[in-house]
């Protein structure tokens, strides 16, 4: 089951979908759901049109249908379109990470190796010491501080 969030941000992924497959004057044979099985397995997300003349189901009943049959969640019901989605864990498992090879050079930019620069010596630094008091004022030189006359 969705959340209000979840099926919220599955509709905005879904808005730049096209429709996949179209329910047509066969209605929803057996052929056609084991199509969707395979379909909705790689993709997740889908979009699915119900041709109004011919069907023999309407849009709504055709998603319950579906949905049951694939165990998917209806996404949305817009007119003749309907939107699934069901979860494959498959494609969210996360790639094995690879160990480094000693043997390979270290990564280049225009032909240069990057190196990690050490940080400049205190003497390289430009060392600007001051104090502020209660007041703002500062006992910088050429600084006026707080709300003094000018």
């Amino acid at each position: 089951m969705l959340t209000s969030k979840q099926r919220a941000e599955l509709r905005g992924q879904a808005n730049s979908l096209e429709p996949i497959f179209q329910v047509g004057k066969n209605g929803l044979t057996d052929a056609f759901l084991a199509q969707l099985e395979g379909a909705i397995a790689l993709r997740e997300l889908m979009k699915i049109k119900i041709l109004r003349e011919t069907s023999p189901v309407d849009a709504r009943t055709a998603a319950d249908e579906i949905a049951a049959h694939l165990q998917a969640d209806v996404v949305q019901v817009i007119g003749n379109i309907i939107v699934l989605y069901r979860e494959n864990p498959e494609l969210h498992k996360p790639e094995p990470k690879k160990k480094a090879d000693p043997h390979k050079k270290p990564a280049t930019k225009k032909g240069r190796a990057y190196e990690k620069k050490e940080p400049a010596k205190k003497s390289e630094r430009s060392e600007r010491s001051f104090t502020v008091d209660r007041g703002g004022r500062s006992n910088r030189q050429g600084q006026r501080g707080g709300r003094g006359k000018k």
